[in-house]
């Protein structure tokens, strides 16, 4: 094991600051600060250490082994993917299977399709127009029924705009169950959010801490989207001893962050910069009241190594990653689908697996 140690950054989440950013009128952060009394804010300490290490696991071909798509078929599900592409999300996630199917060695699959009720699993041939309610509910039996040890799944797919007709709580609550039922069975839980006005934030409740989840609001991003998603079935993970799962990546690493120092320490670089920083800041990209938060941790690194033009790259690629989740909240205001706009954000400049 090895670990790098980072400066210690405190800072406050400012809700006045949150609201500054979202009059920017598309301007980037790092933003001027207006004056503030801080009241009501809350002191933020990210974690200094980031932890990594070699894993020997044997790397098993899984292609063998079938997929299970859950797919939402309900009404929202034939609305627009975008106002530009003229899809519906309904066509988009038939055509996602598609792409994801055409990667792998076998397409060997199921789809559950569910609205108000789960459908019994069918092909992709057979998937019936959207229609009805959205009750993310009703899939917790049926999924506890259909992924069992004898089902042979190697991965289960959700795909959703993640927009109930029940009550929030009680389809987060469900969403999180399927995923947890998923991951019991021993298969890697992969969550797309659809559409431009998808609920990332829910969707990636399925993923929960191990798993993988996309976000696809253009149809351009199809065929990449599918390879991610190939990523994310073929993943291994490495449990740590308080039960999180972490992705062991193409190095054959392990990376994770938090406050103790578990192994050699050894001297930051460009690339441990950004992993720390990417695992670091996933979890408050999303939200504004982070960014002058996350703007003077980048700072802070940065300064770690000694070579100028390495300092400024670093600061540029998370300032653009800040960028695009700014133009989100300037556009959609706190409409759910920042939050899955700012995770492909994220993922499209993280290494991460």
């Amino acid at each position: 094991m090895f670990s790098v140690i980072f400066p210690t950054i405190t800072s406050k989440k400012n809700d006045n600051q949150a609201k500054h950013n979202a009059g920017g009128g598309g301007i980037a952060p790092p933003l001027p600060i207006p004056p503030t009394d801080m009241v009501n804010d809350k002191v933020i300490t990210f974690p200094t250490v980031l932890n990594f290490n070699s894993d020997d696991t044997m790397k098993t071909n899984i292609d063998g082994k079938k997929i299970l798509f859950v797919l939402d078929g309900t009404g929202s599900m034939g609305e627009l993917i975008n106002y530009k592409d003229k899809v519906s999300k309904s066509i988009a996630a038939k055509k996602l299977i598609e792409q994801i199917l055409s990667k792998r060695s076998t397409n060997d699959h199921d789809v559950m399709v569910f609205n108000d009720h789960p459908y019994p699993v069918c092909k992709i041939d057979a998937i019936p127009e959207p229609s009805g309610s959205t009750y993310f509910s009703p899939l917790v039996n049926e999924i506890i029924k259909v992924v069992t040890p004898a089902s042979n799944y190697c991965a289960v797919i959700f795909l959703s705009d993640g927009r109930p007709t029940e009550s929030l709580d009680v389809a987060q609550e469900a969403i999180r169950k399927i995923g947890n039922t998923t991951r019991e069975m021993m298969c890697n839980p992969v969550a797309v959010a659809i559409g431009h006005d998808a609920d990332g934030g829910s969707c990636d409740l399925f993923a929960g801490n191990r798993g993988y989840n996309c976000f696809i609001d253009e149809m351009k991003n199809l065929e990449k989207v599918a390879t991610d998603i190939n990523h994310g079935i073929d993943c291994k993970y490495k449990m740590l001893e308080n039960g999180q799962f972490i992705p062991i990546e193409a190095d054959g690493k392990y990376y994770f962050v938090n406050s103790d120092v578990m192994g050699t320490t050894i001297a930051p670089n460009k690339f441990l910069i950004e992993k720390y920083l990417n695992l670091v800041i996933k979890p408050h990209a999303n939200d504004p009241t982070m960014f002058e938060s996350i703007n003077n941790l980048v700072a802070s690194c940065s300064k770690l190594i000694n070579d100028v033009t390495e300092q400024k790259e670093i600061v540029q690629r998370f300032t653009e990653i800040l960028h695009v989740v700014h133009q989100n909240y300037v556009q959609n205001g706190s409409t759910p689908g920042i939050m899955s706009s700012g995770g492909a954000c994220y993922r499209a400049a993280s290494q991460q697996v």
